[in-house]
């Protein structure tokens, strides 16, 4: 349950930023970036929470190279820890899971930009 936790402190982050920047951007996109890189340190924090609360909770630890590619490439650096630490059928569950997830994040990006925004204006 623990890394569950974790995850759902990465979509208040996400939430987070995403209403802040609708609020300060009115459509620039340079502060709308500025906002996106400092919201980033905490998602990087969070996701390496989360894998070592879910290979504690497996028994196992993340694979090399898993954790340092956190920072520079987390597109690559999740579906790896995940693929490296799964089972056969679970492998494409959790795929599908952590495309559900990426799913909910882009609609809560689309959802806190809009919030952000009506309420200035």
């Amino acid at each position: 349950m623990e890394a569950r936790r974790w995850l759902f402190g990465i979509l208040v982050v996400i939430s987070s930023a995403a209403f802040i920047s609708g609020m300060v951007a009115h459509g620039s996109a340079d502060t709308q970036m500025s906002v996106y890189s400092v919201a980033a340190w905490p998602v990087y924090l969070l996701t390496y929470a989360w894998m070592k609360a879910d290979a504690r909770a497996r028994g196992s630890t993340p694979p090399p190279g898993a954790i340092p590619l956190i920072p520079v490439l987390l597109q690559v650096a999740i579906p790896y820890y995940l693929l490296a630490t799964r089972r056969r059928w679970h492998k494409v569950l959790s795929l599908c899971l952590l495309a559900g997830y990426v799913g909910i994040g882009l609609m809560l990006l689309d959802l806190g930009e809009f919030v952000g925004q009506w309420l200035v204006t």
